[in-house]
């Protein structure tokens, strides 16, 4: 017995230098850190999460996401 999970760690991680990596993708990032702040999504980046926990739920995988990890209030 077990459960299909993915754990996003640190999804809130500002752009890092490594091309799309999840957490630091420079075209989409979850959050928009344009504005000066972490309080909003990146609309492009949430697009792209939406998809992939489209695909993951197809596949019967189960999601956890932290956004209380890296990003700076």
């Amino acid at each position: 017995m077990g459960v299909n999970v993915i754990r996003l760690h640190a999804a809130d991680a500002p752009i890092g230098e490594e091309p799309c990596t999840w957490s630091s993708c420079k075209e989409a990032p979850l959050l928009d850190y344009e504005r000066g702040n972490s309080l909003e999504f990146n609309k492009a980046g949430l697009d792209r999460f939406d998809y992939f926990v489209a695909k993951l739920k197809e596949k019967g995988i189960y999601l956890h996401i932290d956004l209380l990890v890296a990003r700076a209030f």
